[in-house]
């Protein structure tokens, strides 16, 4: 036994020991080149800028550039400046939060200041909010002044937003109320106009009852806004639409939407009713008409414009009913006739409405354009208009 066990230890000791294998190296591909992209300076990206600042910087801007109204840049400053006023009562022990510190929980506890505070009285109202926010949040990824924009997902909207319109009683009557117009009188140049105020104003609210553009596709008070121009109107009887062939003795005229424009520049062209062509033949400049003037040569001033509305709203006496929550009258504003076009116009003949406003698509084919078309001539043209506009009894046969 004993030399047993000594034979197996010198087994064991003959017995080389097992070599380890060296470590692999992996030697980089030499045919890949590896960048390390440099870190942007945040006072290039604005990441060290606040919210209200970034969007004046960067946001704004583009903004313009893709042609938003003043009214949607003013909704955005206005919720933006609620995300001010959030941090300035609930935040104000801590710095100002730089757009790139923005995170999910700053969302969340801002909504909750919003719907606390009253500002927002429905989902709708915090959603438009932080539609807002969102999309300056989102030029902010676009610049790499934030890591990841956060996002929150829209409340539940139960009900859909009122739509008001207006009746033919009140429209005539705002129209009878145009003669209190005192503006304008001169162009923006400073020339004497031919006409009253309130020939311009009868033709406008004719017009917006008629095709319910929005306000400033039709008479703009700011100089970036392209309203209408005597080359948009054709007295000829045929189309102007290269996919159509329809006949017209009124006329037609044509514009592109506004917020078409940020898509694709496709005009909608319409038919002229007797009464829109009576009202736009009442404003023709005398003598040579120059294609390029503005068929409503109004001096650019927002404050003038809505100053002589209000007073014929006010003139008129037309009122909108109380509001059952707070017991207060809305005001009657101009954007109230592009939901009374299309709400009349369905009406007398149902599914016209949209169209006639733009809201309807409009890339068909051939064929349904030029049927399309026809059903346009035949809805204006049968269009009943409010007993103001025509001064007769003849109109009520239409109804």
């Amino acid at each position: 036994m004993v030399e047993r066990a000594a034979g197996m230890r010198g087994r064991q000791r003959m017995t080389p020991a097992r070599q380890e294998e060296p470590p692999v190296i992996q030697q980089p591909n030499a045919s890949i080149i590896q960048f390390r992209r440099p870190e942007l300076d945040p006072t290039q990206t604005g990441a060290c800028l606040s919210v209200f600042d970034f969007y004046q910087r960067y946001a704004k801007p583009q903004l313009k550039e893709r042609n938003r109204s003043a009214d949607t840049i003013g909704e955005y400053e206005r919720h933006l400046r609620r995300w001010q006023d959030w941090q300035a009562e609930d935040r104000m022990h801590y710095p100002v939060l730089a757009i790139s510190d923005v995170r999910h929980t700053d969302l969340e506890a801002w909504r909750k200041w919003l719907i606390r505070s009253g500002i927002s009285q429905s989902n709708r109202s915090c959603n438009k909010h932080l539609g807002s926010l969102h999309a300056v949040l989102k030029i902010a990824g676009q610049r790499e002044a934030h890591a990841s924009p956060p996002h929150l997902s829209p409340l539940e909207c139960s009900t859909s937003p009122k739509k008001p319109y207006l009746t033919y009683d009140q429209v005539g009557a705002l129209y009878l109320a145009c003669k209190e117009a005192q503006w304008p009188v001169a162009t923006q140049e400073g020339y004497p106009l031919p006409y009253s105020p309130a020939v311009y104003w009868r033709a406008f609210i004719v017009l917006q009852f008629n095709y319910g553009q929005r306000t400033q596709e039709l008479a703009s008070y700011e100089r970036k806004n392209d309203s209408l121009t005597w080359r948009q109107i054709c007295w000829e009887p045929e189309t102007p639409a290269e996919e159509g062939s329809a006949i017209n003795p009124h006329g037609w005229f044509f514009y592109v939407p506004q917020k078409q424009k940020r898509f694709k520049e496709d005009p909608l062209v319409l038919p002229l009713n007797e009464t829109s062509a009576r009202h736009l033949r009442s404003i023709m400049p005398p003598g040579r008409v120059d294609p390029n003037a503005r068929v409503f040569p109004f001096p650019y001033s927002n404050e003038s414009y809505y100053e002589t509305w209000d007073a014929i709203v006010k003139a008129s006496g037309v009122k909108r009913k109380k509001n059952l929550k707070t017991g207060e009258r809305p005001p009657v504003h101009i954007k109230l006739f592009r939901k009374t076009c299309e709400t009349w116009h369905d009406t007398h003949a149902p599914g016209m409405g949209e169209i006639i406003t733009g809201h309807a698509e409009r890339t068909v084919s051939g064929k349904h354009y030029a049927n399309r078309e026809r059903r346009l001539v035949e809805t204006l043209n049968a269009f009943p208009q409010p007993a103001a506009f025509l001064n007769s009894d003849q109109q009520q046969l239409l109804f």
